[in-house]
């Protein structure tokens, strides 16, 4: 009886054991951040981030900042909603809206979107983001840009097949 007994309690917790097991069959996605530059395609490789969602009660979620380094370079893309909540679509940049995209080639900064706070309402450069995912854990995406002509390069940078998927930190 005691045989029995230990044969059932062996086979309790080995049946307990395994079936507490299981296979994640669901792949983890890494972030990636990248595009063409000028033409030549770069990939983000250090530094991927999307901001975590706003600290506001209920469920608002109106700004998204993306960004990502490679080499000595880096982009940054900003958006603050009109509204509550960042939603997928489509955001041109404007004169009058909170959307723009920021490039670093080494020290050389690029710049597209609108004047600063206390700046005459004007569009530097064009561009668009378009959110086709977002979440409180990722957003996702597509983007496009040419920048204004640096004051100090006297070139204009042109992003283009721009495309990211970001985990929110």
């Amino acid at each position: 009886m005691k045989s029995i007994t230990r044969q059932i309690t062996v086979l309790f917790l080995l049946l307990s054991f395994f079936s507490g097991c299981s296979k994640n069959n669901d792949p983890q996605i890494q972030s990636y951040f990248k595009g063409k530059l000028d033409g030549v395609a770069f990939e983000c490789t250090s530094n991927i981030t999307a901001n975590t969602p706003e600290p506001i009660s209920g469920p608002a979620d109106p700004t998204i900042r993306v960004t990502g380094n490679w080499l000595n370079n880096s982009i940054k893309l900003m958006l603050i909603s009109e509204s509550s909540s960042i939603a997928t679509t489509t955001y041109t940049f404007q004169a009058d809206k909170n959307r723009s995209a920021t490039l670093y080639i080494g020290i050389e900064g690029y710049y597209a979107g609108p004047s600063g706070t206390f700046m005459p309402s004007a569009l530097h450069g064009n561009g668009s983001i378009t959110i086709s995912e977002v979440s409180k854990n990722a957003v996702k995406g597509t983007f496009s840009f040419t920048s204004e002509i640096s004051p100090a390069t006297g070139l204009a940078k042109n992003i283009t097949d721009g495309e990211f998927y970001v985990k929110r930190n």
